[in-house]
């Protein structure tokens, strides 16, 4: 997990953004933005308290699902492919998550392919408030 750290502290240093890890095993990242030399917290949408049912149900498909990465797209990019699925799916991890598949369209809330990303990928606890919060 430490190169997870230094491989967003090193993105972070490139993007002129201070970072702040709180760390138990690694959770949770906050990125505090440069503003007129000030650090202050940024955020595009409000912090979820808790995961809701609907954001449950896509983590759960999701530890079912067989999905491979075919590419990254940058250090945040991928590009997946279901197996029952023909069409490939882009999604992009950040503030906030995007995802080219039509539930995340239609919803616009965590599909099961950013659920997959954070829990396979980055082996993130589906408990953790990071999973369901930065949507």
């Amino acid at each position: 997990m430490l190169w997870v750290i230094l491989w967003v502290q090193k993105l972070c240093k490139m993007a002129n953004i201070l970072l702040t890890v709180k760390t138990k095993k690694c959770s949770v990242f906050y990125c505090l933005l440069k503003q007129n030399g000030k650090k202050s917290m940024s955020r595009s949408v409000v912090w979820r308290k808790k995961c809701s049912d609907v954001a449950q149900w896509h983590q759960e498909q999701a530890t079912s699902a067989t999905i491979y990465i075919l590419r990254e797209i940058g250090p945040t990019g991928f590009l997946l492919k279901e197996e029952t699925q023909s069409k490939n799916i882009q999604v992009f991890l950040g503030d906030p998550h995007r995802c080219s598949c039509a539930t995340f369209r239609k919803e616009n809330d965590l599909c099961k392919h950013i659920c997959w990303l954070l829990l396979k990928k980055f082996r993130v606890s589906q408990h953790d408030p990071g999973v369901y919060s930065f949507i």
